[in-house]
């Protein structure tokens, strides 16, 4: 089999008739990894993970998943979840539901299954939310409860765009230790992730492995810097990670790389 999960092949992306994200770009994501990728604004890092996801398409090239080339129509068998920056709750059900949607929509909403979302909630803060509707929640008890939705089913592999963005700082270190949990996966099987962030500290905590994104258009050439955190997942706390030596370390080289991108962007305007 694959030793890739995730693989972009010569990938081709352009917007309009002459506005060119990527060119020729490769990247893969090896099973059970966790990879990052940040970078400045506009070189394209939510549109990789939107092709990763097959809800974008490609200009040429291809996109696989576990060695073989697919399309959108086969996301709904694959056992891939997708946090967006914003949540997608449906408002006419209660919070409970919209985390068990998954299940609902699998016919996999057993007692079992249902202690386990509660569970869940209780681990996040939201038991006492459980029976009321979308819209009584702030908005970051929606995104915490939408991440909820995604992990629940503990999926093989999870795309996240920017999902922390909108909470306090205290829920993302309670959402960061739960992912940490999940990335490091059950019965020796690790869940592969590719996430997407502008902070350099988010990345250094949920991935093991951090990738800068240069400027459009993107080329493989383009991935500025392709680092290793020195900490594996299994023994991470967002607290203890971010203080470490080492962590630190990394921090300064992904800044060096990233800095220069952006203040070119910003001189240009």
């Amino acid at each position: 089999m694959n030793a890739h999960a995730i693989e972009l092949r010569n990938i081709r992306k352009v917007f309009g008739k002459d506005d060119v994200l990527f060119d020729g770009f490769s990247f893969a994501v090896p099973r059970g990894q966790s990879v990052a990728i940040v970078g400045p604004s506009g070189a394209g890092k939510s549109t990789l993970l939107n092709l990763a996801a097959l809800v974008d398409i490609a200009d040429a090239g291809e996109v696989r998943i576990d060695g073989v080339a697919r399309d959108i129509s086969e996301v709904g068998s694959l056992s891939l979840a997708y946090i967006f920056q914003r949540d997608a709750l449906l408002p006419w059900k209660t919070v409970l539901d919209n985390v068990m949607l998954g299940l609902l929509c699998r016919h996999m909403e057993t007692s079992e299954w249902r202690q386990k979302a509660l569970d869940l909630l209780r681990e996040i803060g939201l038991a006492e939310y459980c029976d009321r509707l979308p819209s009584t929640l702030s908005g970051g008890q929606r995104q915490l409860a939408a991440i909820a939705q995604n992990i629940l089913l503990e999926p093989d592999m999870l795309l996240l765009d920017e999902p922390f963005s909108g909470l306090d700082f205290q829920n993302k270190l309670l959402l960061e230790l739960r992912l940490l949990k999940l990335l490091a996966g059950r019965k020796g099987k690790p869940v592969t992730s590719l996430f997407v962030t502008h902070d350099i500290d988010e990345a250094l905590v949920v991935a093991e492995r951090v990738i800068v994104l240069g400027r459009r258009p993107g080329r493989s050439s383009q991935v500025m810097l392709d680092i290793q955190v020195p900490i594996p997942l299994a023994e991470r706390d967002p607290i203890a990670t971010r203080q470490c030596p080492e962590v630190r370390n990394a921090f300064q080289e992904l800044w060096a790389a990233i800095r220069p991108l952006v203040a070119g962007a910003t001189n240009n305007g």
